[in-house]
């Protein structure tokens, strides 16, 4: 039996974070502060939550600024990120484990002529810098924390939920729509939400021979197109997928480190 664990989880409002408090507050004790009881832009208040609880088993990291808009050039993003991350994640007399929800923007938009040719290995995250705010703090967030012993990178590059294409899908369907058009066809890793929770569920219950860096993607590689295919069918909707362009690079990454767990 799978011990309860002490957890705090921050970023809980957000889309991911929502969907793993669903997923573990039924098998462990999961803390969701506001932010104005845990204000990750204040040490002050981080070091007033964090003693008021103690010792956390593990710390989700979820909570960041720009992910609706990745191409966004407010540098405040990265400013914002990154010091939300060291606020939380200095204090490690206050965690034993430390799980970093890492993005495929880390590592993508700067090389496309690898994207366009390969699947993104983890081991790539030491090259060359992203070029927008997001992706450069989460890059920067990323590097930090492969330099703790108990801390990890869960890298994200897609999930199937309500975000951004299949909100748009849904609208076309609500709307009554023959048709539901991608501009930007290719290839691109979507997981679940099932999956995503397996995955981050693993690495909270589990301490041993865990990668520190690792890509949360299928082996097997589909286009949008595919990915909303698949789910129309799934969800029983009526309407029709209508490619009418193609983006100029791939966004995937290797997901062998994930499979050898098996965990997808």
């Amino acid at each position: 039996m799978v011990k309860r664990k002490k957890i705090l989880l921050t970023g809980a409002t957000g889309t991911v974070g929502r969907l793993l408090y669903m997923h573990l507050g039924p098998w462990h004790d999961v803390h969701t502060p506001t932010s104005t009881e845990l204000n990750l832009l204040d040490r002050n208040s981080v070091v007033h939550y964090l003693e008021k609880h103690e010792c956390f088993d593990v710390i989700i990291h979820c909570a960041v600024k720009g992910a609706n808009d990745v191409k966004s050039a407010d540098a405040n993003i990265a400013t914002e990120n990154i010091w939300m991350y060291h606020n939380i994640a200095d204090y490690t007399s206050h965690y034993k484990k430390f799980i970093n929800i890492a993005s495929g923007c880390e590592l993508g938009y700067d090389i496309p002529t690898l994207i366009v040719h390969t699947a993104i290995v983890e081991e790539l995250l030491s090259g060359g810098m992203p070029e927008y705010p997001y992706g450069l703090s989460k890059n920067v967030i990323a590097r930090d924390v492969l330099l703790h012993d108990n801390r990890y990178n869960l890298r994200l590059w897609g999930i199937i939920s309500n975000t951004r294409i299949f909100s748009k899908l849904w609208d076309a369907v609500n709307r009554g729509d023959e048709y539901f058009e991608i501009d930007a066809d290719r290839y691109q890793d979507y997981i679940t939400e099932d999956e995503l929770a397996k995955i981050v569920g693993y690495y909270v219950d589990h301490d041993d021979n865990l990668p520190r860096d690792i890509n949360m993607v299928p082996m097997d590689k589909l286009k949008v197109s595919e990915v909303v295919q698949r789910y129309i069918e799934d969800n029983g909707l009526d309407i029709k997928v209508k490619v009418t362009g193609k983006a100029s690079t791939n966004y995937y990454g290797s997901g062998e480190k994930l499979f050898q767990l098996g965990l997808l």
